[in-house]
């Protein structure tokens, strides 16, 4: 990933050099001092951003304190600056389902985690951390392992089937 994120912020940059880069997910969390200056990113989102996301874009839009938006880093004077971590998402059944339909649902039914696929698959997430310390892993929820309920599972799942037609589940 970070080959990409180095030549993706170069061309955002080159396109659009008022605006403000952010990038999120696990790279994002486990290296964000090495991508805020090896990169023209301007703001890591660390950890979970479900809550993070929506603080950071209303800061930026009124032009407000970003030391005050937790779970984030960001350049500021040359410097990385690291905010209060974000506190995890308890309930992780209040998090809403993705909004597929913005995302080329093509590239995801046409191949799968195990290779090239016939079916209509897509990924469902049941959980989020991990209490073991593997040193291949990139620890984005913590350690402390969180889980759906099952009737939130379930609702996902009819949406997938009844939405997108959902064959099969990665």
């Amino acid at each position: 990933q970070y080959k990409y994120i180095k030549r993706l912020t170069i061309l955002l940059k080159d396109m659009y050099p008022d605006k403000k880069v952010i990038i999120g997910g696990n790279i994002a969390s486990t290296v964000p001092k090495l991508l805020l200056e090896k990169s023209l990113a301007d703001i890591m989102a660390i950890g979970e951003g479900e809550v993070t996301a929506v603080e950071l874009i209303n800061a930026l839009e009124k032009n407000k304190d970003l030391s005050k938006v937790d779970g984030i880093a960001f350049k500021k004077n040359g410097n990385v600056i690291f905010t209060k971590p974000r506190a995890v998402i308890e309930n992780i059944d209040t998090i809403p389902f993705p909004a597929w339909d913005l995302f080329p649902l093509k590239i995801y039914f046409k191949y799968s985690v195990t290779g090239y696929t016939q079916e209509r698959n897509m990924n469902l997430l049941t959980s989020r951390g991990c209490p073991f310390h593997c040193t291949f892993c990139y620890d984005t929820f913590g350690k402390k392992t969180r889980f759906r309920s099952p009737e939130n599972v379930i609702a996902e799942l009819k949406e997938l089937k009844r939405r997108y037609g959902i064959t099969k589940l990665d």
